[in-house]
């Protein structure tokens, strides 16, 4: 989905762009500019609010593991880059 995303982003920004060339070129209407840019700002919040999404749930996922792993220092181990720090405490 992310993926997906991300790719129309870049296949709506493409088409901005080359509507902003050919405007000014004199071979495009503004019309045409603001509806390609208005479009492309839509896909770049759709693939924000995925990316949100998938990083909302992979830190759920790591919270959910190093809990079960029986951690009790608290915030300092959630996460993966934190698993060195808990284990050197001793955790």
């Amino acid at each position: 989905m992310l993926k997906s995303a991300t790719t129309d982003t870049l296949h709506q920004t493409g088409a901005a762009e080359t509507k902003m060339a050919q405007q000014a070129a004199g071979k495009a209407e503004l019309i045409d500019v603001v509806t390609a840019i208005s479009s492309t700002e839509a896909s770049l919040d759709t693939a924000m609010a995925v990316r949100d999404q998938v990083i909302s749930a992979y830190r759920a996922a790591t919270t959910f593991s190093t809990r079960s792993e029986g951690s009790s220092t608290g915030p300092l181990c959630r996460g993966r880059a934190h698993l060195k720090v808990c284990a050197l405490k001793g955790s």
